[in-house]
């Protein structure tokens, strides 16, 4: 086509136009410090795990270890203490230490023998695949830490207790280790509620550290934080106590049973709890001692009669007591205690007027022995799972939802000992990791 000479000139200067536009735009959003605004867009993993101490690591690990990417709500605190109010001993059935001893344990045994100390209450059902699983979950836990459970019970050959001491806080140690090669983890946040799809857990929103609330995508949800001991209006509500300290451990404030009742999920024994004294230095478990020969001392510096047990002596008298011995009471074998030689350093420690003391010491002798006792609430009941922690809706399991822990119902029906929460925590951490990635992947 032959142009006239006017179109030629026309065409040149729109073109020319056109360059210069397009240069002055591209120059313009080049040089911006910022780039252009976009939607963001919820975060997406296939396992959270809201969780804190010894049982959120260990359900976050496990999920791990089967290929699954993992997001952890970890609701521990940089003032969280080591802390474990019950007995660091593993029950398990069929193990190499058993029939390296020549020792015939089953699960089937075990299991029955849980079922029966429970009265008949607890889920039989759960209790034989927790025993089922003891082994296995045992080797597991000595692999992943390098604590060895070597020690048998002569009394009871299904509990198997560490070898060397501080057992528990080496465990603790070496799970925090090994997290950050696994998982990612959020801290300072605060979960606020499950997202479902119809009736499917599909997401969890939190509020961050920054104050906004956040949603995060993914398959399944494992609650791991604890249970409601540390949350006195939850305690006062179900149980009727309030006269306790709050676990120093992280978490138990109850903010997964809430997140659990929000979408439907049952309940069992939430009125049952365990009262167990503690040293409130350390947080380590007391066991029954006698109160012959000891001094109690209120917090208020008021002395105590010293008849009763010491965990009702304890509820009512404002949770925390001074414990006083003399020297070779067997107590100062038992747990940790601070020594004082002289009654005028010992007063001033007890709030007491030196008289008051002297009026009451007669009987003792220094070196005086001192520990601070305070008590703490263990819930045996808790969410409703199945055996392999499932949680159990209305009508039916909820799907892409899991529970581990203390925090859980079932396994303990009407015992009143504390020797199987340890266990608990490990096992059904596992089984709960394990069917979370599972769930996640299919």
């Amino acid at each position: 086509m032959i142009r006239h000479p006017e179109q030629k000139k026309k065409y040149k200067f729109t073109t020319l136009i056109l360059l210069v536009v397009t240069i002055f735009f591209l120059s313009r959003y080049s040089m911006l410090n910022e780039a252009p605004p976009r939607q963001n867009l919820p975060q997406s993993v296939d396992v959270v795990v809201v969780g804190s101490g010894l049982t959120g690591n260990l359900a976050a690990i496990a999920a791990a270890q089967e290929g699954v990417q993992v997001l952890y709500i970890n609701l521990s605190t940089d003032e969280t203490v080591k802390e474990l109010p019950y007995p660091t001993v593993f029950w398990a059935a069929d193990t190499h230490y058993q029939e390296k001893k020549e020792l015939k344990y089953l699960p089937e045994t075990m299991a029955l023998h849980l079922y029966r100390r429970g009265k008949e209450k607890g889920n039989y059902a759960q209790l034989l695949a927790l025993s089922l699983a003891s082994a296995d979950s045992l080797q597991w836990l000595e692999e992943l830490t390098g604590q060895k459970f070597s020690e048998l019970s002569g009394e009871n050959i299904g509990m198997h207790w560490p070898a060397g001491e501080n057992a528990y806080f080496k465990i603790l140690e070496q799970t925090e280790a090994v997290l950050p090669a696994l998982v990612t983890e959020k801290v300072n946040c605060l979960p606020i509620n499950l997202i479902t799809a119809g009736e499917d857990i599909v997401g969890l929103t939190i509020r961050n550290e920054e104050g906004i609330e956040e949603e995060i995508r993914t398959r399944a949800v494992i609650l791991a934080d604890g249970g409601y001991a540390s949350n006195k209006e939850m305690l006062s509500a179900y149980a009727g106590v309030s006269s306790v300290r709050t676990r120093n451990s992280g978490g138990y404030m109850g903010i997964g049973l809430k997140l659990a009742q929000m979408v439907g999920a049952q309940t069992a024994d939430l009125e049952k709890i365990i009262l167990q004294p503690i040293v409130v230095s350390s947080g380590e478990s007391v066991g029954s001692f006698t109160l012959e020969n000891t001094l109690l001392v209120s917090a208020e510096g008021e002395i105590i009669n010293n008849e009763g047990d010491i965990e009702e002596l304890l509820a009512n008298n404002g949770e925390t007591l001074f414990v006083v011995t003399g020297k070779n009471h067997p107590l100062k074998q038992q747990i940790r205690m601070e020594s004082f030689s002289e009654r005028q350093e010992l007063a001033a420690v007890l709030h007491l007027p030196l008289s008051a003391l002297e009026e009451n010491f007669s009987g003792l002798q220094p070196p005086y022995q001192v520990a601070v006792l305070g008590l703490v609430a263990i819930t045996p009941g808790g969410i409703a799972v199945t055996e392999d922690y499932k949680v159990i809706g209305r009508e039916k399991i909820i799907a892409g939802l899991y529970a581990a822990g203390e925090i859980t119902a079932g396994l303990h029906g009407n015992a009143t000992a504390t020797d199987l929460f340890f266990t608990e925590a490990v096992i059904s951490a596992r089984i709960a990791g394990l069917q979370a990635a599972k769930y996640a992947r299919r």
